[in-house]
């Protein structure tokens, strides 16, 4: 896991022994490298949800629109096209420094994706057994 995520940044909260353990006994390392990529995209996820919406209530209070809507998910379906969404999310996010774009993968991130983790090896007595058979006849 440590090699996997070498390169993340991972909040206080991550546990990678407790991520390990959370996981299936029959886990390869192509899963675990599965594990860390779902955990970094549930991050990443999260992080473009949140300046997608910093952004429009940005532009919004740029724009003297009245602090009395509040901006949500729904009003953003309902009152934007996406390009338009897109234009104001990438206009306010090259005005940000690059701390503020820093997307740290959470605990939760790990669990969720172990929980969605199907091992690749499922029957790992099935391809011994096959190891056994090319061995003997060879």
């Amino acid at each position: 896991m440590r090699a996997q995520t070498r390169k993340f940044i991972l909040d206080g909260s991550v546990c990678l022994e407790t991520v390990a353990k959370a996981m299936p006994a029959n886990i390869t390392g192509a899963d675990i490298g599965a594990v860390s990529t779902a955990a970094y995209g549930l991050a990443l996820a999260r992080k473009l949800k949140q300046l997608e919406f910093d952004a429009l209530v940005y532009n919004n209070h740029n724009n003297n629109i009245s602090n009395s809507k509040v901006v949500t998910s729904t009003t953003v379906s309902a009152t934007a096209s996406r390009a338009s969404v897109a234009a104001t999310v990438q206009g306010y996010v090259n005005k940000l420094p690059e701390n503020e774009l820093i997307v740290s993968v959470l605990q939760q991130d790990f669990l969720a994706a172990v929980d969605g983790i199907h091992p690749s090896v499922v029957d790992l007595a099935y391809y011994e057994g096959l190891d056994e058979a090319y061995n003997d006849a060879a």
